[in-house]
């Protein structure tokens, strides 16, 4: 009987894997195939996981840039057209306030001849007299109208309209008196033309132009 258990206690447990070489003595298992195959799935798993990761990485990056670029190019195109807004009003603007500056060609003074005619015997009186026009149409001047009786002070105001047609008013100053009268005309061909009526002397004045 002591035999048995002195067996079992060189042998081992029978239960264990064990492996019989050379002389025959007992040494420890070896790994099995299956222990192989997991090693194996665990790195391939690892594996994988590390390349999906770098994967999702690199499109995130491409996506975020791809974004950044498109956002950029579009602040680029954005500040781009405002610019050229900014400089197209900018030059408008300029352009606007040049062609206000510059006065119109019908601007400036125009020297001419006073003539006050009777519908009866010809001239009462005749005289030199300059009118002068601002860029706004305003129009001013005065002249003397000279006769055997005596001289006449002309006056004149008022203003042209968009057609360069004529209002106004005319003062007379003569040792006959003074009156306020209006007048009409226009600025045509670079020429001024004006007319007024004197009924206390069934008389027409005109001044015209140079």
């Amino acid at each position: 009987m002591r035999a048995i258990p002195l067996f079992f206690a060189l042998l081992g447990c029978p239960s264990a894997p064990k492996a019989i070489v050379g002389n025959g003595s007992v040494t420890s298992s070896l790994p099995t195939d299956a222990d192989s195959d997991a090693d194996s799935d665990a790195d391939s798993d690892a594996d994988s996981d590390a390349d999906s990761d770098a994967d999702s990485d690199a499109d995130s990056d491409a996506d975020s840039d791809a974004d950044s670029d498109s956002d950029s190019d579009a602040d680029s195109d954005a500040d781009s057209d405002a610019d050229s807004d900014a400089d197209s009003d900018a030059d408008s603007d300029a352009d606007s306030d040049a062609d206000s500056d510059a006065d119109p060609d019908w601007a400036g003074m125009y020297p001419g001849t006073v003539t006050v005619t009777s519908d009866f015997i010809g001239d009462l009186c005749s005289g030199e007299m300059t009118v002068y026009v601002d860029a706004d149409g305003i129009f001013s001047g005065d002249g003397l109208c000279e006769s055997l009786a005596g001289d006449t002070e002309v006056t004149v105001s008022g203003e042209f309209d968009e057609d360069l047609n004529a209002e106004g008013e005319v003062y007379l100053s003569s040792p006959l008196g003074e009156s306020e009268l209006s007048l009409s005309g226009d600025l045509t061909d670079g020429k001024i033309y004006f007319e007024w009526r004197i009924d206390s002397l069934a008389a027409t004045a005109t001044f015209e132009s140079d």
